[in-house]
Order: structure tokens, then C-alpha cells, then sequence
């Protein structure tokens, strides 16, 4: 119940961690008084030695878990998703735990299958009796027996060293599998979180729509397990369009922004790995550029950095309409030759359903015509051929 300690609260629930850790901030609030928001100095002394000194690889870790402001400056809402994050990582630990357990016994009661078969044959041997006789004497059935569990020990040994010698998931991961054959989406993978994990069979949760599914190890063994709890910090890439008349002075100018947006977010970015140009398209009067960004988080908090990600393109949008760099596709003629089946047309005559048209009907036809012509070109800009 109490998994940090005694004065930060009870922990038997994450609502109840979430009071406690909100209580504890306005407990070291108080210690400032007159300051709105908590100073990142006050949990600071947790840092400073008996001596004196301040405990570099303590600070460290305080400054790893609650990632402060540029300027010092630790919210509410920050504290209690930091505190939050690292509940649910404890919370993960215990469970993994169990579940570790769990397969342990299940790994032992297969070796004491082999044990006792062994031992049994010790003691017959020992009693004067040739086990191996009494063995052939059942061999014809065990052969048959083999022929027909052969596959299926063959996947059920090979799910065995795939999850006691492999290992490539823990309880709470999320993990996308595929073929090995196939390369993965640069954009990241949508993925299943481990929700049980055994000898013979993994249960997992599948991330879009929370349906929960069972796999036979053996299946998976051959697969590609791409964990991304175990992966690290994710990066994004992020395509833009700029238009083919920018100059360098606007790419550098923007390029500082997005770094300087980065920065004031230290919770949620990393740094910026990449900016530049892929491409040139003359005709359509565009330049694409890549913006590559590492997140702070791994792709297991996919939430966080989906989120973060929504902002930075709505940040790049904003930017590039302030600078004079949005990018706006030219007007493209339209053939409307052969379009006539399009038109609203009134019901034709038998004589027209066999394939002839009076000289009214045709000029009716021209008529709408133009009259789409007129319209495309004076509400919409487009040049119909």
C-alpha cells in the first residue's frame, strides 16, 4: 500500500497514487511560499549528502524522472505524471515478476517429467528388470504415437527455447510482429501489449481496438518481435512541402524555430536529428523535407508521442504561413472530353436509347457545357479543356 513511502501516501491504486502524489506537491509547495509552482531546488535537497555535497548521480536521476522547465519550474500536472509513470513501471515490475514465476514452475514440472522417466528406469534396472525390453515391447505404439504428435512437439519445444531462451517480450510490452521477409513501416508499427505470458501460449491485447488474442509460441518464433519498450527513444519523421520559391534565409529561419520549440519542451523532445531537402518537384512547385525528431519517450508511450507529434506539425503549419512558406498547389486543367455521361441529363426518347440524338439534345449537351466551363473557371480557378 505503500510502494514509495509512509509520508508520500498510500499506493494500494493508481487513483490513490495520483492523491497522494498531489498532496506531496502542495506539502513541498508550502516550503516556498508565494511561488505558484514548485521549484525544481526544493526536491533538489533529496540530492545534497550529509556533508554538503550534492550527489551528482542522484541529481541526475531527479532530473531523468520529473524532466523539468528550461527555467526551473515544476507543475503540478508534471509531478503527478512523472510519480504516475513511474507507479505504472513498478506496477509492470510485479507483474513480470509473477509471471516469471509462474513460468518457472511450469519450466520445472517439465523437467520432473523427465526426472521421474529417468528415475524410473534407474530403479528398474536396479530391480533386475531390462527397461529397454519393456520399452520395445511398446515401441510399435509409441511410433505410431510420434507420427502423430510429431508437428506438434516439433512447435511445442520450438515455443519452449522461444520464450526461455529468446526471450524477446516481458509483461505490459508492446509488440508488433511481422515476417522477417518484409521491412516495417518508417513510421512505426501498430502493436499488441503482453498481457500473459506462458510456456505455450502469449495473450496479448491489440492496441487499436483492445481485443484481446492467444498465439501459440511456436508460431511466433519464426517471426520478427519488434518490443517497443525495449526499443529507444522513438523518432519521427515528419514530410513537409515548401514551395520551390523559398529562399535559404526562410529554411534557416524556420529550421531555428523548430529547434527553439524543442528546446522550451524538454519533456517532450530530444533533440532534432535531421532537416532537409529529399526531393524537388518542378511541376508540381514544391520542395519536400524531412524533418526527423527523436522523442523523449520510446514507442511504448505511443500516446505521448502521437500527441506530441500532432502539436509539432500543427507548430511547422503555423510557422510556415507566418514566414510566407505554405505551400499551395497550383490550379491543374480538367479534360471534360467524353464527360458527357457526367452531365445531368433529362430522360431520353426510345429513338435516343438506340443511339441517335436529335440536333437539339447536342446543343442542349454544349450548353451545360459551357456553362461548367464558366463555373469552374470563375468560383474554383480551374481551366477546363
Amino acid at each position: 500500500e505503500h510502494a514509495f513511502s509512509l509520508a508520500f501516501g498510500s499506493t494500494y491504486s493508481r487513483d490513490a497514487c495520483i492523491e497522494s502524489a498531489q498532496d506531496t506537491y502542495a506539502r513541498l509547495l508550502s516550503a516556498t511560499p508565494g511561488e505558484p509552482n514548485l521549484r525544481f531546488e526544493t526536491l533538489g535537497l533529496i540530492a545534497v549528502q550529509d556533508n554538503g555535497e550534492v550527489d551528482l548521480g542522484k541529481a541526475r536521476d531527479l532530473v531523468k524522472v520529473f524532466r523539468p522547465r528550461r527555467d526551473g519550474v515544476l507543475t503540478m500536472l508534471d509531478f503527478v505524471k512523472s510519480t504516475d509513470s513511474v507507479y505504472k513501471e513498478f506496477r509492470l515490475l510485479q507483474a513480470s515478476i509473477q509471471n516469471s514465476s509462474q513460468i518457472d514452475i511450469a519450466f520445472e514440472n517439465l523437467l520432473n517429467v523427465f526426472f521421474y522417466a529417468l528415475l524410473i528406469t534407474i530403479i528398474l534396472g536396479i530391480m533386475g528388470f531390462d527397461p529397454f525390453s519393456l520399452f520395445l515391447s511398446f515401441s510399435s505404439v509409441i511410433l505410431a504415437f510420434a507420427f502423430m504428435i510429431g508437428s506438434a512437439s516439433s512447435k511445442y519445444f520450438e515455443g519452449i527455447l522461444f520464450i526461455l531462451v529468446r526471450r524477446p517480450y516481458g509483461i505490459g510490452d508492446i509488440i508488433h510482429v511481422s515476417n522477417v521477409d518484409r521491412d516495417t513501416s518508417p513510421n512505426g508499427s501498430v502493436g499488441w501489449i503482453v498481457q500473459k505470458v506462458s510456456l505455450f501460449e502469449t495473450v496479448a491485447t491489440w492496441v487499436p481496438t483492445l481485443e484481446k488474442a492467444s498465439f501459440n509460441n511456436g508460431s511466433l518464433a519464426n517471426s520478427r518481435i519488434i518490443n517497443w519498450k525495449r526499443s529507444p527513444n522513438a523518432k519521427v519523421n515528419i514530410q513537409l512541402h515548401f514551395p520551390i520559391e523559398t529562399k535559404y534565409e526562410q529554411v534557416e529561419i524556420f529550421k531555428r524555430a523548430v529547434e527553439e520549440y524543442m528546446k522550451v519542451r524538454p519533456r517532450e523532445w530530444l533533440k532534432l536529428n535531421g532537416f532537409r531537402v529529399n526531393q524537388i518537384f518542378t511541376e508540381q512547385s514544391y520542395m519536400q523535407v524531412t524533418l526527423l525528431v527523436q522523442h523523449r519517450e520510446p514507442w511504448q508511450n505511443i500516446a505521448q508521442v502521437l500527441d506530441s507529434k500532432s502539436n509539432l506539425v500543427t507548430y511547422c503549419s503555423e510557422v510556415q504561413k507566418k514566414l510566407g512558406m505554405k505551400y499551395k498547389a497550383p490550379a491543374l486543367p480538367v479534360d471534360l472530353r467524353g464527360a458527357d455521361s457526367f452531365l445531368p441529363m433529362e430522360n431520353n426518347t426510345a429513338e435516343n436509347s438506340t443511339g441517335a440524338q436529335s440536333d437539339e439534345d447536342t446543343s442542349d449537351a454544349e450548353a451545360r457545357m459551357n456553362y461548367f466551363r464558366l463555373i469552374a473557371k470563375t468560383r474554383h480557378q480551374i481551366r477546363v479543356t
